[in-house]
């Protein structure tokens, strides 16, 4: 999964260069063309964006079962994504952030019971 999400990525780039010589050349070729190529491309950067988000929760999906309970949270659907760490930038402020905004849990009779 890595290799994949490094390609895409580096596909990315590329578009991003190609959009560059478009942008530095504009001048030179027509302005409907331009605007055509820069919207193409744009589009395939958000498509490559997307792409990378959908590797790194299917990653973190393939990885939960290994963790240990208290780090499984971190691969919940809804947890924070980042493009540079598969868990997070800094694991302890994600760990700190979860348990700080986690629903409270239910515990027998129908109370709420706050947990830390």
């Amino acid at each position: 999964m890595q290799r994949i999400q490094t390609s895409v990525i580096k596909a990315s780039i590329a578009i991003t260069e190609c959009l560059n010589l478009i942008m530095k050349n504009r001048s030179e070729m027509p302005k409907k063309t331009t605007s055509a190529l820069v919207g193409k491309l744009g589009d395939a950067i958000a498509l490559n964006s997307n792409a990378v988000i959908e590797i790194i929760l299917r990653r973190k999906h393939l990885t939960k079962p290994h963790l240990k309970e208290e780090y499984k949270p971190l691969c919940a659907p809804g947890a924070p994504v980042s493009f540079d760490e598969l868990m997070g930038d800094d694991l302890a402020r994600s760990m700190r952030r979860y348990y700080r905004h986690k629903p409270p849990e239910k515990k027998g009779g129908g109370k709420t019971q706050y947990t830390n």
